[in-house]
């Protein structure tokens, strides 16, 4: 089942990446699109994200979310201690996954938002984002 839409965006300036999945998939899709990123990604452990999985329907993996963490490990070496990372969903089962996306990268900081807007607020450390808005993990 294919009928999602992905994207991998950085914003240099910033040191953010941005990455959007919308639509429906299964999770084998998800794991090799962001895979296939990630290896090409140069000095990520520069970069705060955001998730921002919209309408994203999926079931996510242990075993996806402990390779992906994997790659990024080799990537970043522990390098990201600090950056942030940001998961904005309106679909409840993400939520509860939250514990599961933090385990491979022990090194940021990461809180889940509603909204894109309050997700990049907390990012950029904006007064507009408190700990009222996210939900720690």
């Amino acid at each position: 089942m294919k009928n999602y839409r992905f994207a991998f965006t950085v914003d240099v300036p910033s040191s953010l990446i941005v990455i959007r999945y919308s639509g429906r998939t299964e999770s084998v899709d998800l794991h090799e699109s962001m895979v296939d990123h990630l290896r090409g990604f140069v000095n990520a452990w520069r970069y705060d994200c955001i998730f921002d999985l919209g309408d994203y329907v999926v079931t996510f993996t242990d075993d996806d979310s402990e390779e992906i963490g994997r790659i990024w490990f080799e990537l970043t070496k522990g390098r990201d201690v600090g950056r942030r990372t940001a998961i904005v969903s309106n679909y409840p089962a993400v939520e509860a996954r939250l514990s599961g996306f933090q385990s491979p990268f022990p090194y940021r900081d990461y809180a889940f938002f509603d909204t894109f807007e309050a997700a990049l607020n907390w990012i950029n450390g904006l007064g507009g984002a408190t700990a009222d808005d996210a939900q720690f993990i």
